[in-house]
Formats: C-alpha cells, structure tokens, sequence
C-alpha cells in the first residue's frame, strides 16, 4: 500500500512509456505527433490533395513507422512487426496502382483478423485536426462534400 501512495502519476506515465505510444508521445512533448502532423501538412500543401487520401497516405507513414501499441498488447510483437514492415514496403513502391492494391490488402487483413490499430489512430486524428486548424478555413486542401461545415 505504501508503495501505491509514493507513486507519482510521472512515474506511472515514465513506465508506462516504454510501452505504449500516446503515453510516451505525451511525456515527450507530443514529438510524434507534431512529426506526424508535419507530415501531414507538407501533404496536404497542394491545392488539389484530397483530405482523405492525405490521411490515408498519413495513416500508412504512421503504421510504417511505429509500432502499435493495442496490437503489440492485444496480439503480438510478430503481428505488429508484420504490419509495420509491410506497411515500409508499400511506402516505398514507386507504382500508384499496385501501393493502392496492396494498401487495401493491409486494410482487409486487418479487418477479417479484427486488428485494431487504434493507438495509432489516436496519433492519426490529432494530427488531422491539427491539419485542418492551422489551414482554417483557407485550407489549400480538397475536401470531399464541399466545405458545408464549421470549424
């Protein structure tokens, strides 16, 4: 019992780092984020980029490069592994059409085996509406349905 009333919610969050990405990301100054939503803006500078294909091919650089960590603690290293490695060879395929056949590939395998990549998603939306805030309303960005809403 002391040693519950001694711990700091720093200490839980510095542990607790070493494992899961949002916690890590926080007590890092949000590092992930910001290099996702850079990412995500250098992306979306093109006048005609549609917002969903630009989250689309951010959600891919996210799962190319980190781990996921529902899926490392839900399933297993080797799965979140396989998608991450998976996800660096679609990235680097030069061919639209066959990046787009095999996106939708990780996509079905990660449905019909119920893989939840949500710590990512997490990342994904902060980053998209940190995306969509700083173009405002001015937003150089194609935006499916028009602009019919308020930010």
């Amino acid at each position: 019992r002391d040693h519950v009333g001694s711990t700091t919610l720093l200490k839980v969050f510095i542990e607790s780092s070493y494992w899961d990405l949002v916690i890590y990301d926080v007590i890092n100054n949000y590092e992930v984020t910001l290099d996702v939503y850079r990412f995500m803006k250098n992306l979306c500078s093109d006048e005609a980029t549609n917002i969903l294909e630009c989250i689309s091919e951010t959600q891919l650089y996210l799962l190319s490069k980190f781990l996921d960590s529902e899926v490392l603690k839900g399933f297993n290293p080797t799965i979140a592994t396989l998608i991450k490695s998976y996800s660096n060879i679609i990235r680097s395929l030069p061919n639209d059409k066959i990046k787009n056949l095999l996106k939708n590939s990780l996509d079905k395998y990660l449905r019909i085996n119920n893989i939840n990549t949500g710590t990512l998603a997490d990342i994904l939306a902060l980053a998209t509406s940190f995306t969509l805030i700083t173009y405002g309303t001015t937003a150089p960005i194609n935006i499916p349905g028009g602009r019919d809403y308020e930010y």
